[in-house]
C-alpha cells in the first residue's frame, strides 16, 4: 500500500476525538429534547388538572380516577401514578407562581432532579440560582465524561446527591 494511502495514527486518532464529541453531543442533544418534551407534557397536564379542580371542584380524588384511567390507556408509560400525578400538580403550582409557562432552566434537567429539587428549596427565588448551578455542573460533568448523564444516571444522581442545596 502507498504511504499516501495508509492511515497515520495521530491524525486518524484527532479526527475519531472529534467523531465521538459529535456523537455524544448528539446523544445528549436528543436526551435533553426528550427530557424537554416531557417536561412541558407534564406541565399542561398539571394544569388541566389544576383548572379542573378549581371549575369543577373536583378534589384530590380525580388523581386517583386519572391515574387508573391513565395506566389502562398507556400501560406502556411510566409516569401516571396517583403519587406522580399528585407531585406534577405540587410542581406545576410551585413554579406557576412565578411563571406562565415552564421556565427554561426547568426544562432542561430531569423529572425526579426536579421533584428533589422542589421538595428541598422553598424559597422560590432561590431556585433559579440553584438550577443554574445545577445545570453547569451537569455540563460539565458531561464535557468530562464519556457518556451524556442526564436521566437517570449514575453520573447526575451522585452530582446531585452531593450538590448543595440553597
Amino acid at each position: 500500500m502507498p504511504k499516501s494511502q495508509e492511515i497515520q495514527a495521530t491524525q486518524y486518532n484527532k479526527w475519531f476525538e472529534t467523531v465521538k464529541r459529535k456523537i455524544k453531543s448528539a446523544q445528549l442533544k436528543t436526551a435533553i429534547s426528550v427530557n424537554t418534551q416531557l417536561i412541558e407534557l407534564y406541565w399542561d397536564l398539571a394544569k388541566d388538572i389544576v383548572n379542573k379542580q378549581q371549575e369543577a371542584n373536583w378534589g384530590d380524588n380525580v388523581l386517583e380516577q386519572l391515574s387508573t384511567d391513565l395506566k389502562l390507556s398507556f400501560s406502556d408509560i411510566n409516569g401516571f401514578s396517583r403519587r406522580n400525578l399528585y407531585a406534577i400538580r405540587q410542581w406545576y403550582l410551585f413554579y406557576n407562581a412565578v411563571s406562565e409557562f415552564v421556565p427554561q432552566s426547568v426544562a432542561q434537567i430531569p423529572w425526579g432532579h426536579n421533584r428533589l429539587i422542589i421538595s428541598k428549596i422553598k424559597n422560590k427565588i432561590d431556585v433559579e440560582y440553584s438550577l443554574r448551578d445545577f445545570i453547569s455542573r451537569l455540563e460539565l460533568a458531561n464535557t468530562n465524561s464519556h457518556k451524556p448523564c442526564l436521566k437517570n444516571s449514575k453520573a447526575s444522581c451522585l452530582l446531585l446527591n452531593n450538590w448543595k442545596f440553597s
